[in-house]
């Protein structure tokens, strides 16, 4: 039997010199992307997506081609009513195939009572998790020379904790998930 696998992918956006991690984030996305696709075609039919910092931007322009490849979309950022209008340009544009086939959820990823509560409600409503995209990030603007050193270690711990947190949250579902088709 073929084992389940998940893909994790992450992001952040950093304005100033941080652009250029943005750049290369977006380029390693896109990379990882085509490099799956070359491997085996990747089948999204049916398959749950968890997009954190999915309401603008980046997280809403995945979310877009994640649902035109058939994908169902959980998407999440800490402003409700920004989710919806992101679910509301999905289903206008007719990335998705109908409102159903997106869940938004409000959650605040600094805290991991929040994570924990999403992966809980995501997988309850669609079932198992099957790409978990950590786009979730803070952003400071300014030019690189007024960016302190102390500015970036703030932008990367922030950052890393979201990711912590929202991969932490989903990995008893997945362990669960892994474990019980070992054993069939």
């Amino acid at each position: 039997m073929k084992p389940k696998t998940a893909i994790v992918v992450s992001s952040a956006a950093f304005a100033g010199a941080g652009l250029l991690c943005a750049g290369a984030t977006a380029a390693a996305v896109c990379g990882a992307w085509a490099i799956t696709r070359r491997r085996a075609p990747q089948h999204l039919s049916g398959k749950t997506v968890l997009i954190t910092g999915g309401s603008r931007g980046l997280g809403l322009a995945m979310a877009a081609e994640f649902g035109r490849q058939g994908a169902r979309l959980v998407l999440t950022a800490r402003d409700g009513e920004e989710l919806e209008r992101a679910r509301n340009f999905l289903v206008e544009r007719r990335a998705v195939r109908d409102v159903s086939h997106v869940l938004t959820l409000p959650a605040d990823l600094r805290r991991p009572e929040d994570a924990e509560s999403l992966i809980a409600r995501a997988t309850e409503h669609f079932g198992a998790i099957d790409v978990l995209v950590n786009n979730a990030g803070v952003i400071t603007v300014g030019p690189v020379e007024n960016q302190t050193v102390q500015d970036f270690q703030f932008l990367y711990r922030r950052t890393l904790r979201h990711l912590r947190f929202a991969a932490d949250a989903g990995a008893p579902e997945r362990h669960h998930r892994e474990h019980h088709l070992d054993r069939r």
